[in-house]
């Protein structure tokens, strides 16, 4: 068993940030419990090979987290940083991937900016973080990364160009995750009565 380099460099890449973020910005020191906190969902799995592409995505998770509690805009988005990290170490492999991570660094940059530069709108990075777990953590062969890029480079801009509109960050979420393969989606076609019915799968003990 051996501890695999990009798990590593993508510890180091967090505790770089989280440091720099703290030197910056003395008063948000408990967040370093989260960069803990993602440090241990890497290490579960520090034999597993993490990957150039989950490399980049983590990398750009924090190096967003360091723009935005280095600034003293929060230091509440490093507990976001933390779930999408610990998504991204252990999500599933698809095709087209690189993008995909690609697509979940800078959705999470691009917020990160948006909140240091208006100095208002944080909770944008919810949505950001939504974005991410959309992107990687259920089946991303169906995700577009793409698309993703487009739409919130679009809303960004916007953003950052009227200075606010900070809801265009839900709209931003809302198509991207559209773009997942529509072909998967399964609407209810009847509704059935079970108030009264037994579970068919329940243990037989005779």
């Amino acid at each position: 068993m051996t501890i695999k380099v990009s798990s590593l460099l993508a510890v180091i890449a967090i505790w770089a940030a989280m440091i720099t973020a703290v030197i910056n910005e003395p008063d948000a020191a408990w967040s370093l419990v989260f960069a803990a906190l993602a440090t241990a969902a890497i290490g579960i799995g520090f034999w597993r090979r993490l990957g150039l592409s989950r490399l980049v995505a983590i990398t750009g998770i924090w190096a967003g987290t360091v723009l935005v509690v280095g600034s003293g805009e929060a230091a509440w988005p490093s507990v976001l940083a933390f779930f999408a990290t610990a998504v991204i170490a252990h999500a599933p492999g698809g095709r087209a991937i690189f993008l995909l991570d690609l697509a979940a660094a800078f959705v999470w940059l691009i917020a990160a900016f948006v909140v240091v530069d208006q100095h208002d709108g944080s909770y944008v990075l919810v949505f950001a973080a939504l974005t991410v777990w959309s992107l990687v953590g259920g089946h991303p062969e169906r995700a577009s990364g793409a698309v993703t890029i487009l739409w919130w480079a679009l809303a960004a801009s916007i953003i950052l160009v009227a200075d606010g509109f900070y809801r265009l960050s839900v709209l931003a979420w809302i198509l991207s995750a559209s773009s997942f393969d529509r072909a998967t989606w399964r609407l209810p076609r009847k509704v059935e009565w079970d108030i009264f019915d037994h579970d068919d799968s329940r243990l037989e003990l005779y």
